[in-house]
């Protein structure tokens, strides 16, 4: 009977040190899976922030672009501004202010990032008046040559006219 009860007291201990070993396996599974479920969540947090500071970065970037052609465009449409190049200067310069307000749609709410965009965006206005001020300049140098030109024509009629005899016409 002694051997038979050391093999009940056996059993029970097998079965009891069996009942801990599936607790503490069942510990380290639930243990495993949060681990790897946490693992797996903060891999698709950091993908998805990652990603989206891309596409925030994707977005700078083609701004950028877009606006560093408006940029060069306005740069050349100033620069043919009171030129022989261009017949219509009133024309160019309403475009040019178009263009400089499509350039500030452009940047919109976003000034911290293109803050030098903003800048000349900004210092166009007065580059516009200056450009202004310098046509109306030329545009008063021309009427002036042109009345000095009249005057000097005028004074070489009234010199020739002069020069000659004044006397033929009065004698008979």
């Amino acid at each position: 009977m002694n051997y038979l009860n050391l093999k009940m007291q056996n059993a029970k201990e097998i079965k009891k040190e069996l009942w801990k070993f599936m607790g503490y396996f069942v510990v380290l599974v639930i243990l495993a899976f949060f681990a790897l479920f946490f693992f797996v969540l903060s891999y698709t947090r950091q993908y998805e922030h990652t990603k989206s500071k891309i596409l925030s970065y994707n977005e700078i970037i083609n701004k950028h672009h877009l606006l560093k052609g408006k940029l060069d465009t306005l740069y050349n449409l100033m620069s043919k501004m009171n030129t022989e190049q261009v017949s219509n200067n009133l024309f160019l310069s309403n475009m040019i202010l178009n263009n400089v307000q499509d350039l500030r749609r452009t940047i919109g709410n976003d000034t911290l990032n293109f803050q030098h965009y903003y800048f000349l965006s900004n210092k166009l206005d007065s580059l516009m008046f200056v450009k202004s001020n310098i046509s109306q300049v030329e545009v008063k140098r021309k009427m002036v040559l042109d009345e000095l030109d009249e005057c000097k024509r005028q004074n070489g009629r009234l010199r020739q006219s002069l020069a000659l005899d004044p006397s033929r016409g009065f004698n008979n």
